[in-house]
């Protein structure tokens, strides 16, 4: 969920908005899982059997909608699997992931 990346990139100072936002109309340009009744009634038992919140339930459910391995998320817990989803924490393990370089103001 592009709202997700960007409140948290602006949120976190990680970068500035103009950053992220550019970042999110760049991936909007390829497939954007949307929220549809069916994703959420299938984030609601997701929220239920994990006790996740229902923000978190449905980047969870729109993950595994888009066909997602890895998830990134600072929220849930890290090594955590849904399926063939792993959440990965790229703050709590920045060894594991190194962050892309258009993150460190250099070019793709």
């Amino acid at each position: 969920m592009l709202q997700e990346f960007y409140n948290t990139m602006v949120r976190r100072r990680f970068m500035p908005a103009a950053a992220a936002q550019a970042l999110c109309e760049l991936w909007a340009e390829h497939e954007v899982i949307n929220a549809t009744p069916s994703l959420l009634f299938q984030a609601f038992a997701l929220q239920q059997r994990y006790q996740t919140s229902l923000w978190d339930a449905l980047i969870v459910q729109a993950a595994l909608d888009g066909g997602c391995t890895t998830l990134y998320s600072e929220d849930l817990q890290h090594g955590m699997r849904f399926g063939a989803l792993e959440v990965v924490n790229p703050f709590a393990a920045p060894a594991v992931h190194e962050q892309p370089a258009i993150w460190q103001g250099k070019p793709a």
